[in-house]
């Protein structure tokens, strides 16, 4: 499989003006914890036309079902229609540029809309993608309890903790970042 390159996906759910968010492992090292992932997890909007533009930009993506194991589904020919995205709740994909999760509704949230209201910029080599918050992350992590994110929560929990002391780094834009996403 391909080694991840975040920003060209960034760039083509953007292109599409996809309403997403970052989640997950490269939400929580944006905020400042190295966590080693290797791949992007993401949050849409779950209304029509954005499942729409979503299917779009993963067949930009060359995007591939992944099975349990890991491994791309090549035989499988996925349309990546609203219907067919709006009945998923996460899906594994492996695109040409590297693995893209899709998680409709993160452990512990209501999903897009519940996170959007807290959501910060990053830029990833020149390109603008939306993140969650670290607290966010933080309340998503404990309720999934996975091993790999129980390790993870002290850590995540002592950034948040430092961050809160520490002056503001970001800009928190007073309407739903999601509007500027393709702009």
């Amino acid at each position: 499989m391909r080694p991840l390159d975040a920003a060209p996906i960034f760039r083509i759910l953007n292109d599409h003006s996809v309403a997403y968010l970052v989640i997950g492992g490269m939400a929580a090292e944006y905020h400042g914890r190295e966590l080693g992932t290797d791949d992007i997890d993401i949050t849409p909007e779950k209304e029509a036309a954005n499942l729409a533009r979503l299917g779009d930009a993963l067949r930009a993506l060359d995007a591939k079902f992944l099975d349990p194991d890991g491994q791309v589904m090549h035989d499988v020919d996925i349309p990546w229609d609203p219907v067919l995205l709006e009945r998923m709740g996460s899906v594994r994909t492996a695109t040409k540029f590297g693995v893209l999760d899709i998680v409709f509704r993160p452990d512990g949230t209501d999903g897009y809309d519940d996170l959007v209201r807290r959501a910060a910029f990053i830029v990833v080599s020149g390109v603008a993608a939306p993140v969650a918050a670290l607290d966010d992350i933080i309340r998503s992590k404990a309720a999934a309890g996975r091993p790999k994110d129980v390790v993870a929560l002290p850590k995540l929990e002592e950034l948040a903790e430092a961050l809160r002391r520490s002056p503001q780094r970001e800009i928190r834009l007073p309407v739903d970042p999601a509007r500027y996403i393709g702009d």
